[in-house]
């Protein structure tokens, strides 16, 4: 089972939250982000750090099948 263009499962998932973290980043400085549903820069550090631990266990993943 393979991903998107040849992309294995743990790419395909990297871009969909560096996505979702692009995102966020964009609307918290949107003027009209007020409100309910307004995105804080604690929304915008969650998914970094959710993010840098996708690309922690891509890099397990990568040491583990070097061994």
């Amino acid at each position: 089972m393979g991903g998107l263009r040849g992309e294995g499962p743990g790419d395909v998932i990297h871009q969909h939250h560096a996505d979702i973290l692009r995102r966020l980043a964009h609307r918290n400085h949107l003027p009209s982000n007020r409100g309910t549903g307004a995105v804080d820069s604690a929304d915008v550090e969650e998914a970094r750090d959710i993010l840098t631990q996708i690309e922690d266990l891509q890099h397990q993943v990568v040491a583990r099948s070097q061994k």
